[in-house]
C-alpha cells in the first residue's frame, strides 16, 4: 500500500540515481584521454553535482578539462591538490601530464612538498620541460634542487644536469652548489665529496 509520502520519494530515487549516474559517467569522461568532446556535453547539461565536479576535477587527464572546470566551477583544494599528485604520479610513464603539472604547480593550495617531489621526479625521469617550469617555483626548496641533481647524475643525466646548474635554479647564495665559475669536473668533484 502506497502512502503519499512514499510515491514523492519514488521521483527523487529516480533523480538521485540519474544524479550519480551523471556524476559516474562524468567522472569516467574526465578520466580518460581525449575525451574533451564527451566532458562539454555532459558539462554543458549542468546535471554533474558539485561533488561530481570535485571527483572528476582530480581524474582529469586533459589539461582543457582540468582549465574547464577550474575557470568555471568552486574547486576544491583537496581536488586540485589531488589531481597534481596524481599527474605527478603519472610523470615517469607514458602519459606524460606536464601540461597539467605547468597549470596546477602556480596555485597556492599546492604544497612546497609537492613541488618539491615533482622536481626531483622530473630529474629522475629526465623531463626538461617540466623542470624548466618548476625551476623558478618560489616553493621549491634548495635541498630538492640538490636532491634532483645528485638524481641527474645517477641516472647519467648530462643535460639535465646542465640544467639543473644554472644561475636561476641554483644562485650561490642557495649553497647548495658551488659558483658558476667551477667547470662541470669541478662540480662532480665536489658533488661526489660532499655526498
Amino acid at each position: 500500500m502506497w502512502s503519499r509520502d512514499a510515491s514523492r520519494e519514488i521521483p527523487y530515487c529516480y533523480w538521485s540515481g540519474l544524479a550519480e549516474a551523471f556524476d559516474k559517467a562524468f567522472k569516467l569522461a574526465c578520466s580518460g584521454y581525449q575525451t574533451f568532446n564527451v566532458v562539454a556535453l555532459l558539462y554543458s547539461l549542468k546535471r554533474v553535482s558539485q561533488q561530481g565536479i570535485d571527483r572528476a576535477f582530480a581524474v582529469a587527464h586533459d589539461v582543457a578539462v582540468v582549465k574547464l572546470l577550474y575557470e568555471n566551477e568552486k574547486i576544491s583544494d583537496h581536488a586540485v591538490t589531488v589531481a597534481f599528485t596524481r599527474s605527478l604520479n603519472s610523470l615517469n610513464q607514458h602519459f606524460i601530464p606536464f601540461e597539467i603539472i605547468k597549470f596546477l604547480h602556480k596555485l597556492p593550495c599546492i604544497p612546497s612538498s609537492l613541488i618539491d617531489e615533482a622536481f626531483v621526479r622530473a630529474a629522475q625521469g629526465q623531463k626538461t620541460d617540466t623542470i624548466e617550469v618548476l625551476r623558478d617555483d618560489s616553493h621549491l626548496t634548495s635541498k630538492a634542487k640538490g636532491d634532483a641533481f645528485v638524481d641527474a647524475f645517477k641516472c647519467r643525466g648530462v643535460e639535465i644536469m646542465k640544467e639543473l646548474y644554472d644561475e636561476k635554479c641554483t644562485p650561490p647564495s642557495s649553497g647548495c652548489f658551488p659558483s658558476k665559475s667551477f667547470p662541470m669536473g669541478d662540480v662532480l668533484l665536489w658533488l661526489i665529496i660532499t655526498r
